[in-house]
């Protein structure tokens, strides 16, 4: 799948806007046009006659011949689905190693906990990226229930030794039973009365 580049960073895609500003400066300084029509048939023309026909500054070779020749038959089909439209923000991986989107819980790989890292997701996925944009996980998108969604990839690996006491659901061993206190005679002292009798009853 293909990820967009963040809003208002030119930087990030600099070949493309790079053609933009070539079209700016060379094809619609100075002009205006009566219409959207008249526009889109003059940068055809133009396209034909001038940009197609320049020699390309890095490459040495004409543009229009090099995209006939070698561009074309490299396209491929436009996707069958639209162009998927994400939202983004940044977060904090918390001490559970989940970060919330949406009211909703996702994990992170469990050395990121406490670090910032980006957040992009749609109506179908969730991705994490860390700080260079490298994307580190990837999850079903699972609604806003306050849920947490861990891949099994994040869990902490566990010694031989927790893993047995999780089996055997404590620390491992079992803890030994304190001693019960000896029975004996229980003194009770009330008015009238004698203490208590061995057997535990009231004496008369």
């Amino acid at each position: 799948m293909i990820v967009p580049t963040r809003p208002y960073t030119p930087r990030h895609k600099g070949k493309v806007e790079r053609g933009v500003d070539y079209v700016q400066e060379n094809a619609l300084k100075g002009r205006t046009f009566d219409s959207l029509a008249d526009q889109n048939r003059y940068l055809a023309e133009w396209e034909a006659a001038v940009a197609d026909t320049r020699i390309h500054g890095t490459t040495r070779q004409q543009v229009g011949r090099v995209f006939e020749q070698i561009e074309r038959p490299a396209l491929r089909p436009l996707p069958a689905t639209r162009f998927p439209c994400f939202q983004e923000g940044q977060r904090i991986v918390n001490r559970d190693g989940h970060v919330e989107v949406a009211k909703a819980y996702y994990s992170a790989p469990p050395e990121f906990l406490g670090r910032k890292v980006w957040i992009r997701w749609d109506s179908q996925v969730v991705r994490l990226f860390d700080p260079q944009f490298k994307q580190i996980a990837i999850h079903a998108r699972r609604g806003c229930r306050p849920l947490r969604h861990r891949s099994a990839a994040h869990r902490a690996p566990r010694s031989a030794a927790a893993s047995s006491a999780a089996r055997s659901g404590g620390c491992g061993r079992r803890r030994p039973s304190a001693p019960r206190p000896a029975a004996g005679p229980r003194r009770c002292w009330r008015a009238g009365f004698t203490p208590c009798a061995p057997s535990w009853g009231w004496s008369a």
